[in-house]
Protein backbone atom coordinates (compact mmCIF):
# COMPACT_ATOMS: atom_id res chain seq x y z
CA UNK A 1 0.00 0.00 0.00
CA UNK A 2 1.10 3.56 -1.22
CA UNK A 3 -0.08 6.08 1.41
CA UNK A 4 0.52 9.68 1.36
CA UNK A 5 2.96 9.86 2.99
CA UNK A 6 5.26 7.45 1.19
CA UNK A 7 4.46 9.71 -1.70
CA UNK A 8 5.47 12.98 -0.30
CA UNK A 9 8.44 11.51 1.18
CA UNK A 10 9.83 9.71 -2.37
CA UNK A 11 8.64 13.37 -3.97
CA UNK A 12 10.78 15.15 -1.95
CA UNK A 13 13.89 13.40 -1.94
CA UNK A 14 13.21 13.26 -5.88
CA UNK A 15 13.62 16.74 -6.32
CA UNK A 16 16.05 17.54 -3.50
CA UNK A 17 18.57 15.05 -4.97
CA UNK A 18 18.55 17.31 -7.98
CA UNK A 19 20.67 19.62 -5.89
CA UNK A 20 22.35 17.48 -3.08
CA UNK A 21 23.05 14.50 -1.86
CA UNK A 22 20.14 12.91 -0.10
CA UNK A 23 19.81 9.60 2.57
CA UNK A 24 16.12 8.64 3.08
CA UNK A 25 15.82 5.97 5.98
CA UNK A 26 13.04 3.41 5.44
CA UNK A 27 11.67 0.53 6.96
CA UNK A 28 12.96 -3.14 5.40
CA UNK A 29 10.31 -4.32 3.31
CA UNK A 30 8.41 -7.77 4.08
CA UNK A 31 10.11 -9.21 0.96
CA UNK A 32 13.21 -10.69 1.27
CA UNK A 33 14.05 -9.94 -2.07
CA UNK A 34 13.60 -6.28 -2.57
CA UNK A 35 15.97 -3.99 -4.32
CA UNK A 36 15.92 -0.27 -4.13
CA UNK A 37 16.53 1.77 -7.23
CA UNK A 38 15.64 5.05 -6.28
CA UNK A 39 18.09 8.33 -7.86
CA UNK A 40 18.83 8.81 -3.60
CA UNK A 41 20.09 6.98 -1.01
CA UNK A 42 18.36 4.17 0.75
CA UNK A 43 19.11 3.06 4.16
CA UNK A 44 16.66 0.44 5.52
CA UNK A 45 16.03 -0.02 9.26
CA UNK A 46 14.38 -2.27 11.79
CA UNK A 47 10.45 -1.44 11.73
CA UNK A 48 7.96 -1.59 14.20
CA UNK A 49 3.60 -2.70 13.33
CA UNK A 50 1.73 0.23 14.61
CA UNK A 51 -2.05 -0.44 13.50
CA UNK A 52 -1.85 -0.67 10.11
CA UNK A 53 1.09 1.02 9.51
CA UNK A 54 4.83 0.10 9.80
CA UNK A 55 7.42 2.68 10.78
CA UNK A 56 10.74 3.04 11.08
CA UNK A 57 13.54 2.72 13.82
CA UNK A 58 17.01 4.20 12.49
CA UNK A 59 17.89 5.05 16.06
CA UNK A 60 18.70 1.52 16.35
CA UNK A 61 20.01 0.35 13.36
CA UNK A 62 23.48 -0.34 12.80
CA UNK A 63 23.46 0.58 9.48
CA UNK A 64 22.13 4.50 10.87
CA UNK A 65 24.83 4.49 13.28
CA UNK A 66 27.42 3.93 10.74
CA UNK A 67 26.06 6.53 8.42
CA UNK A 68 26.03 9.11 11.02
CA UNK A 69 29.81 8.32 11.91
CA UNK A 70 30.82 8.46 8.36
CA UNK A 71 28.53 11.74 8.10
CA UNK A 72 30.76 13.16 11.53
CA UNK A 73 33.97 11.99 10.04
CA UNK A 74 33.26 13.80 6.75
CA UNK A 75 33.01 17.31 8.61
CA UNK A 76 36.43 16.86 10.29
Amino acid sequence: MIDGVIMVVYNYAKRLNKIADITVFYPKPKEKKYEDNFAYKVIRSKRIKFYHYDYCLPTVNNAYNDYIRLIEEKKK
